[in-house]
């Protein structure tokens, strides 16, 4: 099922809220977010080494059609069930030979979209939504529950009530 929402604020607005302060972040090895993304990234603290369990998780990734996302299976593993992540893509800009070929690249992240949709909910994520920012534009968020013994509901209730 599809569905139209309005518009929403600014993602650094609202998306210190939804997290909260205790999340972690992970960047993916060759992603070059906006600035806007990367002061918003600077409010948390970056994965641990030690192999603790993260309360939620934010990652930053690039969506690049032909390269699927790969997120490391011991970082979601990590993540404590019922917990929030958070994927914030920059849509990598287009190539001269796609500028002559719009309907192809539009179908080409519409696709890619999909696909990591479908590879967090194969990671152990429920209730994925997702939806493209237009504040900062080109960054496509993606966010879910880890899968565990803490229902959905228990998992937005505490989220709230941190908030």
């Amino acid at each position: 099922m599809l569905e139209d929402h309005l518009a929403c604020p600014a993602l650094e607005r609202w998306i210190p809220d939804l997290v909260g302060e205790h999340a972690h972040v992970w960047t993916a090895p060759g992603t070059r977010p906006p600035r806007v993304v990367v002061r918003l990234l600077e409010s948390w603290s970056p994965v641990p080494d030690d192999g603790s369990v993260l309360p939620a998780l934010v990652v930053a990734t690039s969506l690049q059609p032909e390269l699927p996302l790969h997120l490391p299976a011991a970082l979601l593993e990590r993540v404590r069930p019922g917990a929030l992540v958070l994927d914030l893509a920059s849509l990598t800009r287009p190539s001269l030979g796609s500028l002559w070929r719009p309907g192809r690249r539009r179908t080409a992240i519409m696709f890619a979209a999909a696909d990591r949709v479908r590879t967090l909910a194969d990671g152990g994520l429920v209730d994925v939504e997702q939806w493209v920012s237009l504040d900062p534009s080109s960054i496509l968020v993606t966010l879910g529950f880890r899968r565990g013994c803490v229902t959905v509901a228990h998992a937005r209730s505490t989220a709230s009530r941190q908030r």
